[in-house]
């Protein structure tokens, strides 16, 4: 088998964060995209 890693984003590391709200008839929708830095090692 193949060499597991291990990613993550580092803590106090920004992120940012872009979502839409809508109502809807089953209660809301949420959409977005999350963007941050991640760090890691194989």
């Amino acid at each position: 088998m193949g060499v597991e890693g291990v990613i993550g984003v580092p803590e106090g590391a920004p992120i940012d964060i872009d979502l839409r709200l809508e109502s809807v008839m089953e209660g809301v929708l949420v959409t977005g995209t999350a963007r941050a830095s991640a760090e890691g090692s194989a």
